[in-house]
């Protein structure tokens, strides 16, 4: 992996805040971060540190799945 990749992901980390829960899961009475939450908190950053997020859904053994991928834009 490059040293780029790595400073754009410590910039990242170094940016990034706590998500608020936004849903709520009656079956435990408890709270979640949804997944556009955490896209939503996300996004930005990555997008000022040359990263790029991809999610696209995948399917594996008949079941449905978000694949995350994040993608140097200068280095690949």
């Amino acid at each position: 992996m490059s040293n780029e990749l790595f400073k754009s992901l410590l910039k990242v980390q170094s940016e990034l805040t706590a998500i608020k829960k936004d849903e709520k899961n009656p079956f435990f009475n408890s709270s979640y971060v949804s997944l556009n939450a955490v896209r939503d908190g996300v996004i930005g950053v990555l997008t000022r540190n040359n990263l790029v997020l991809l999610q696209p859904t995948k399917v594996l053994d008949g079941k449905q799945y978000v694949a995350t991928t994040i993608i140097h834009s200068e280095t690949g």
